[in-house]
Parts: C-alpha cells; sequence; structure tokens
C-alpha cells in the first residue's frame, strides 16, 4: 500500500520504523504512568492511563514531532479547515 508521501511501511518483520511513534508512546506510558506503580484492578491502570493521555499528552504535553506545538491544538487548527470545506461542498441528491 502506498500514499501520497511515500510508503505506510517498510514492509519488514521486526522494523524498528514501522512502529516508532507506537513505541514511544508506549515507553512515555511506561516510565510516567505504570513503572513503580500497583493498581488494584485492570479497570484501575485503564483509567488512569486513560486519564494521562486524555488530560496530559494530549492537551498540556508539547511534542517535539509538531514543532513544539500541543496535540489538541494541532488537532482543532486542523479541524477548522477541514470541517468548513467539507460542509461548503452542495450534496447532490439524484
Amino acid at each position: 500500500m502506498r500514499l501520497a508521501l511515500g510508503r505506510l511501511s517498510h514492509y519488514q518483520v521486526g522494523s524498528c520504523y514501522d512502529n516508532a511513534a507506537a513505541e514511544s508512546l508506549n515507553a512515555t506510558i511506561k516510565k510516567k504512568m505504570v513503572q513503580h506503580r500497583v493498581f488494584a484492578t485492570n479497570a484501575h491502570a485503564k483509567t488512569a492511563v486513560a486519564e494521562y493521555l486524555e488530560v496530559f499528552y494530549n492537551r498540556q504535553l508539547i511534542h517535539s514531532v509538531l514543532d513544539n506545538k500541543i496535540l489538541a491544538a494541532v488537532i482543532a487548527k486542523f479541524l477548522t479547515k477541514v470541517i468548513p470545506v467539507a460542509y461548503a461542498r452542495p450534496l447532490r441528491c439524484k
């Protein structure tokens, strides 16, 4: 599968570049949330990780990949450009 900007995958088993962003996120969660903590249940662990992602990672943490911007701000800016364009086109009924 190819995208306009390049290949979607390196097509190699064990390629460190295929999942680099996901692995980076997993490492961050492990260091900041899970390591040295004991959760009473899996539900408590899932809730804590979800809260960390939604409250801190997405809304407060500055990401170098996004030119030192906050993820939520980048998404909001993108949606303000994309959604009006999507609704500006007239719908055609057959």
